[in-house]
């Protein structure tokens, strides 16, 4: 009678997050489930349906249900679990704790530092407040309890775990995937558009992205003559409305550039309006340390879509892309910027560029590539 093989236990991985926040855990939930013969993955959709409830006093106790119930579902899938991959951002500390007291090994993703967001950026948190404190207190204990923590680039990790003075014991770089999109028909630079397009798209009240150097920018290269058009895709109407008028109030705009805000690049509506308006765009503009310290998607989207655009000089964009390949600007300010712009907002080689980097983000972002790395990790501390 032949010898019965031994079949070797999968190692079992739950994602204690919503794997519907962002194509990244999406994706590597796929891997997974494609390699079923090592892994066994469990993941958890937390998006209940909305429920109907009065404006009332019974609506907070609804929504604490709610939150407490989200939180049970997911108690069990840890438990059972070899390794848990957490989001810093999206971490819950109950569920954190449970897994650190379970004896879990714990993957975590960094993605961004909200102390450094909170206080150190958005100012929204005094520094060294009790509350800020805390914060960072606790990001701290998530880099120290973690078996490895992924970061998006080498400079992005060195930066936060300075502003955090937290060193993890070990960390691995998996940069974000951004998903493959059209190349931009750039109407302008091929000679069918008299007045090229200026767009800029993000986040309402984050001064990383350095709106108000860029539209200063802009007003100076309209009085010195130049034709263009801009506009600007926002996600958020409640908050914007006030922060993208004070910004166009200053330089006379409020009238003639018309904030928009019913396009999104998650549903693919912005890509294919930029695919067929836009001729140049903006990536991080502002002189926050953040800012060069970090790829930002909207940076990627322009490489993936081979969209000319001018972003302040980064180590963190030079770990992929060099100078031959994007248009770095070593002064952010509006007069540098202006005349950055007008430098290059004629030059034809510009394109060649763009299909270097477009070279480069292949090499290095690709899916496969990241996805690989994600297993990687999960073999080396299984």
């Amino acid at each position: 009678m032949p010898a019965m093989g031994i079949q070797k236990r999968r190692i079992r991985v739950c994602f204690a997050q919503p794997v519907m926040h962002g194509s990244r855990y999406q994706e590597w939930v796929k891997c997974l489930l494609y390699a079923n013969d090592v892994f066994a993955v469990q993941y958890l959709d937390l998006d209940l349906p909305e429920v109907d409830v009065a404006d009332n006093g019974l609506t907070k106790a609804v929504k604490k249900i709610r939150r407490i119930f989200k939180k049970i579902r997911l108690i069990p899938p840890i438990l059972s679990s070899d390794i848990v991959v957490f989001n810093n951002c999206l971490l819950d500390e109950k569920l954190y704790h449970v897994a650190r007291m379970s004896n879990k090994k714990i993957v975590l993703d960094a993605y961004i530092s909200k102390y450094q967001t909170l206080v150190c950026s958005r100012k929204v948190l005094v520094e060294k407040s009790k509350k800020a404190e805390r914060l960072r207190q606790e990001e701290r204990d998530r880099f120290d309890g973690a078996e490895v923590v992924i970061f998006l680039n080498r400079t992005e990790r060195d930066f936060y775990c300075s502003v955090l003075d937290a060193y993890p014991r070990r960390s691995c770089i998996i940069p974000l995937h951004n998903s493959p999109k059209r190349t931009a028909k750039l109407g302008f630079l091929k000679g069918c558009k008299e007045k090229p397009l200026f767009c800029w798209w993000g986040g309402e009240n984050n001064p990383i992205h350095g709106l108000g150097n860029i539209i200063h920018a802009l007003d100076i290269l309209e009085k010195q003559g130049l034709e263009f058009k801009f506009e600007i895709f926002g996600t958020n109407e409640q908050e914007g409305v006030a922060y993208y008028r004070g910004l166009l109030e200053e330089v006379g705009w409020e009238g003639k550039v018309i904030p928009r805000y019913d396009l999104r690049m998650s549903d693919g509506s912005l890509e294919e309006y930029l695919v067929e308006n836009c001729d140049f765009a903006f990536g991080l503009l502002s002189d926050e340390d953040k800012a060069v310290n970090v790829i930002a998607n909207k940076v990627l989207d322009c490489i993936n879509m081979q969209i000319p655009f001018w972003t302040a000089d980064s180590p963190a964009l030079r770990e992929f892309f060099s100078e031959n390949e994007i248009c770095y600007c070593e002064d952010i300010s509006p007069q540098a910027l202006a005349a950055k712009i007008a430098e290059t907002v004629n030059d034809q080689d510009i394109q060649r560029r763009l299909e270097k980097a477009s070279e480069s983000f292949a090499e290095n972002f690709s899916l496969d590539k990241l996805n690989h790395k994600f297993i990687e990790v999960l073999k080396s501390i299984s």
